[in-house]
């Protein structure tokens, strides 16, 4: 299953964004069928408060695949986005972040 994950903080942010980026950036790698999560929360809330921590535990299975637009989407802090990608790696969850050319 492929996923699109999309995250803002504010109002003022735009999901419809984050969501184009990750639609087209799915066409031009051949992914179909797209299921998106969308997360409204600020980065500040503690990584097992939010729905990111919920996917990787209950949702995401392996070979799964991941896109979001950049890292900050995941996480405010180098050590929480560390902390999720070794979550990702032990489940083999594959991973997109798509601005910051990362493939896990």
């Amino acid at each position: 299953m492929v996923y699109g994950y999309i995250r803002v903080s504010t109002e003022k942010q735009d999901l419809d964004n984050q969501k184009f980026g990750i639609l087209d950036y799915a066409n031009k790698s051949g992914f179909n069928n797209i299921e998106f999560l969308e997360e409204s929360i600020s980065s500040r809330k503690r990584l097992e408060d939010r729905q990111v921590w919920d996917l990787v535990h209950n949702k995401l299975k392996s070979n799964d695949v991941l896109i979001t637009t950049e890292l900050s989407r995941f996480a405010r802090s180098t050590l929480e986005v560390m902390h999720l990608f070794k979550l990702f790696t032990e489940k083999g969850i594959k991973v997109h972040v798509i601005k910051n050319n990362i493939k896990l």
